[in-house]
């Protein structure tokens, strides 16, 4: 393998174990990161045939995967949240600056559908992929009360079976010990991709 398919391999491989982005999205993001170092003509049919073999190898090992994870457990802790008035958001925006900035279109939305929106609590991307590869997965939280909604986070994040760490401070971040990061994605058919 060279250097090229070696870089290119990597970054879809992390992209793939995030769990987040689709197959074009995928493709689109590596061609981005690597088209000012890489002939295009080389790139583009190695991270296309790169990415469908990988998803595909993803899809076959979650289909092993017969009792719920922790990214499952993760997914119902943040829709209880929502239930409960907490916007809740995975993988959100690029950085923590920008997710407290754009997770008030998420609230005024919830609320334009008829929801008490009370709080809010994210993971940005930056987040997903550390908790990828094992460090501890943080959430930011903000609400009418910052304390109040911190300690729900935690109570329903417990309640899903999650070990978490928390000072009880409004400026610190809630965090969950690591989780064996398996995300289960939605299979999608790749078969026209050559």
């Amino acid at each position: 393998m060279n250097e090229m398919q070696q870089a290119v391999t990597e970054f879809i491989v992390e992209r793939v174990r995030e769990g987040f982005e689709p197959y074009e999205s995928i493709v689109e993001m590596t061609i981005g990161n690597f088209d000012d170092e890489y002939d295009s003509a080389v790139l583009e049919p190695f991270v296309i045939t790169t990415a469908k073999q990988l998803l595909l190898e993803h899809y076959q090992m979650q289909r092993q995967w017969t009792q719920p994870t922790d990214c499952d457990r993760l997914d119902q802790a943040f829709a209880e949240l929502n239930k409960r008035g907490v916007v809740a958001r995975q993988h959100f925006t690029c950085c923590s600056n920008c997710g407290h900035s754009s997770i008030w279109d998420e609230i005024e939305q919830a609320e334009a559908d008829g929801q008490e929106i009370r709080g809010y609590t994210f993971y940005h991307k930056q987040d997903t992929e550390y908790a990828a590869h094992g460090s501890q997965l943080y959430l930011a939280f903000s609400g009418e009360d910052d304390v109040q909604i911190a300690r729900e986070i935690v109570e329903v994040m417990e309640a899903h079976g999650f070990k978490i760490r928390w000072n009880g401070q409004a400026d610190t971040r809630i965090a969950l010990h690591p989780l064996d990061w398996k995300r289960r994605r939605v299979e999608e058919d790749l078969s026209q991709v050559e």
